[in-house]
């Protein structure tokens, strides 16, 4: 629910089954907006997928902090050795309408060198196994 304030004093004011109704219309009318549905987040996927991976218009979905750090940790340089990873900060509002997060990730003298890779931890049930360009990526650990 979008506006709690709002539902909240409706839901009091009307009785709890007019606030039923009111939160099935809320979710529905933000499905449509602002594309919570499966079939409008699988539309945003496929049109971030049009970019490349790690990239502010796709970012890597990973879920959580942990899920960023598991992601971030199988990535390999072009000499097969662990990139050097900074957080830089958050990169705004993604393709995902949610907040992204930015990493600087340097592979030093090997390739592709520093890349900044943009993160969004809002994907509870996704778990990439692609890797960014320019890196390989290792399996997950079982």
């Amino acid at each position: 629910m979008r506006n709690v304030s709002t539902m909240t004093l409706a839901c009091l004011t009307m009785g709890i089954s007019a606030c039923a109704s009111m939160a099935e219309t809320s979710e529905a009318l933000g499905d449509a907006v602002y594309g919570d549905s499966a079939s409008g987040k699988e539309a945003m996927v496929r049109a971030a997928n049009a970019y490349p991976l790690g990239s502010a218009q796709n970012p890597v979905r990973v879920f959580q902090g942990v899920g960023e750090r598991a992601y971030l940790a199988r990535l390999r340089c072009s000499d097969d050795s662990n990139p050097h990873v900074t957080r830089v900060g958050s990169g705004g509002q993604g393709p995902f309408r949610t907040m992204m997060t930015v990493y600087s990730v340097d592979c030093r003298a090997a390739l592709p060198g520093q890349v900044l890779v943009y993160m969004d931890n809002h994907f509870e049930r996704h778990e990439e196994n692609r890797p960014v360009p320019g890196f390989t990526i290792t399996p997950r650990a079982q």
